[in-house]
């Protein structure tokens, strides 16, 4: 994960940027707050207490008051000044007034919000005492209008006990009674109160949000959780392709750059463009896998299926010599060796098979590139496209159309005879490549795909080539894959970085099936993540140097010279050359002929 620092920092520092940019444009806000705990006035003149029912309800009326048009007026009344002469609107009011109530409690909060904090202040004072001089004013009222209702109907008794004396026994008690409550009321008038127990007045009004300090500790924090969280999963993406896909007892033989990393337009970056990265990872492979080996493929896969039984019966590696059986000795991964055979005399890998999971991980292209790779270092190669379908191999050269009736892989198998006119590449150096096309593919043809019959074929070729390449489908969709590569010296699985690691791991048990152990895997699609030339370069001389010293230098091998400059990035002439050859090629490059 540390590798993707740079992207955390940039991540984070996109983060800053926004928060502070949203902090500037953001205005500023101020609220003041006040509170206020209600009573019902009628409490204060001796009216019997109310239910807790009613007491809710008191509370919701007297917030209705507060935000009601005449509260809102007078609230803007108030806020008239001679320095304010407008005061606070009442649309503004309306807006930026805020009140809640207290659960529980008769307490109300009323919060006025603006982008002066004195304003604030003016503004939520003044919603407070106008509800306050609202209620007042109404209880006013209410008491006026109790008294003169008294007084009227004082004078009414008066005038009957004047006009009828006999009656004064009854109006006289009644006169005294309404005399009474008169006084009473005024009494009241005088001690009640507004609707107000407790009042806390608003203060200076405080600055809502965080700070811009905060805002940007804030987003740096969240910028380099999101950037923590991005590169754990391109880490998590990288260690997946990075890591082995699949058990295997090879080493990994080269990693091949993604073309769209590298903007490679060509398939053929060997032959396009040489001077790349992708171009210098095909000609290792090609040296490696032409380099002297200890053992034939069918030795490796029952050795190693002899080590798959010793294991399970407990059998350490001391007991047979580090994994192999008596008289073998086992060179760790990574040195290229790997089992060699008692009475092995280092045999080339004369014809080798390349295979993969799934369509699409890249088998042809890595087989053809190979192949060209091997042609340029003066190697008489024979390509077969061994794809009966997809006819992916034919279809990198000029004029590489499949044609029907043309003789191909399988005519061969049925014939055991060498085709005569075949697609070739030809170098200056001696080196060439010659393609040979799928073939018919009949029921008979089909049947002739067997591993005894493409051994026999490809010995008929030995005086004419030095190797063979076979391009081959998913083993795991075409059954007759099996067959070839039975037939093959060496295996070579294809394993995408693209691909599902779970059919790799399939290919892995079929190869274990049918006895078939290949020399090592080729990593297809590697992200540029460092120079990756210059670390197979290393890797692969030091592997070179160790076979040609275990193989007591009485085998020749032909190794070709590596270009001087590996880092650069291909040149406008490299990205848009085509596949279209030059009629007098010049020293090592090649040409393209129709041999017979």
């Amino acid at each position: 994960m540390w590798r993707h620092r740079l992207l955390i920092v940039l991540i984070a520092a996109v983060f800053a940027i926004a928060a502070v940019i949203a902090s500037s444009l953001r205005a500023v806000e101020y609220a003041a707050e006040a509170g206020v705990l209600l009573e019902d006035p009628r409490f204060a003149i001796g009216s019997e207490a109310s239910s807790a029912r009613d007491e809710v309800r008191y509370v919701a009326d007297q917030v209705a008051i507060m935000k009601s048009a005449a509260a809102v007026q007078r609230a803007s009344q108030l806020t008239r000044s001679k320095e304010r002469p407008q005061g606070i609107t009442e649309g503004e009011l309306r807006r930026e007034t805020f009140i809640r109530t207290s659960e529980g409690s008769n307490y109300v909060f009323i919060r006025f919000s603006s982008s002066d904090p004195r304003k604030a202040q003016v503004g939520t004072n003044a919603v407070l005492q106008a509800y306050r001089e609202l209620v007042r004013t109404d209880l006013e009222v209410e008491i006026k209008t109790a008294l003169r209702r008294l007084d009227a109907a004082i004078a009414a008794a008066v005038q009957r006990l004047v006009r009828t004396p006999d009656a004064e026994k009854t109006v006289l008690p009644l006169l005294n009674k309404l005399r009474a409550r008169r006084n009473g009321l005024q009494i009241d008038a005088q001690v009640a109160g507004s609707g107000v127990a407790l009042v806390s007045q608003a203060g200076l009004g405080s600055r809502q949000g965080a700070s811009p300090t905060a805002t940007l500790i804030v987003a740096l924090v969240l910028g380099s959780l999101v950037g923590i969280g991005s590169a754990y999963v391109l880490d998590g993406r990288a260690s997946r392709r990075l890591a082995p896909q699949a058990p295997f007892y090879a080493p990994p033989l080269v990693e091949i750059p993604d073309f769209d990393r590298e903007r490679l337009r060509s398939r053929l970056p060997v032959f396009d463009a040489p001077t790349t990265r992708s171009a210098e990872a095909f000609r290792f492979l090609a040296a490696i896998i032409g380099l002297p080996q200890t053992a034939s493929i069918r030795s490796m896969g029952a050795a190693h299926a002899a080590t798959l039984t010793d294991e399970a019966r407990g059998v350490t590696g001391r007991e047979h010599g580090a994994f192999g059986r008596a008289g073998e000795t086992f060179d760790p991964p990574g040195s290229g060796a790997g089992i060699r055979a008692p009475g092995s005399s280092g045999a080339t890998n004369r014809s080798v098979a390349f295979v993969s999971a799934s369509s699409g991980d890249g088998t042809t292209t890595v087989a053809m590139n190979s192949a060209l790779a091997a042609a340029q270092a003066g190697d008489r190669v024979l390509v077969l496209d061994g794809d009966l379908r997809g006819h992916g191999l034919t279809r990198f050269l000029p004029d590489g159309e499949p044609e029907i009736g043309r003789f191909g892989v399988t005519d061969m198998l049925l014939s055991g005879a060498v085709p005569q006119s075949m697609m070739r590449v030809e170098t200056s150096n001696g080196g060439s490549l010659s393609l040979v096309e799928p073939g018919s593919v009949t029921l008979d043809a089909i049947d002739a795909i067997r591993a005894d019959r493409i051994r026999a074929s490809l010995e008929s070729t030995r005086g004419q080539f030095d190797r063979v390449f076979i391009d081959l489908p998913p083993i795991l969709d075409y059954p007759y894959t099996e067959a070839l590569l039975s037939g093959a010296d060496a295996v070579v699985v294809v394993a995408s970085r693209r691909g599902n690691s779970s059919r790799l791991e399939q290919v892995v048990g079929r190869l274990s099936v049918i006895g078939v152990h290949p020399i090592g895997h080729v990593e297809n699609f590697v992200p540029l993540h460092e120079r990756i030339a210059l670390r197979l370069a290393r890797q692969l001389l030091q592997a070179v140097r160790r076979i040609v010293l275990r193989s007591g230098g009485e085998q020749k091998t032909t190794l070709f010279p590596l270009p001087q400059s590996s880092d650069r990035e291909p040149t406008d002439r490299e990205r848009d050359s085509t596949r279209s050859l030059p009629q007098e090629p010049s020293a090592g490059e090649p040409s393209v002929v129709r041999g017979r």
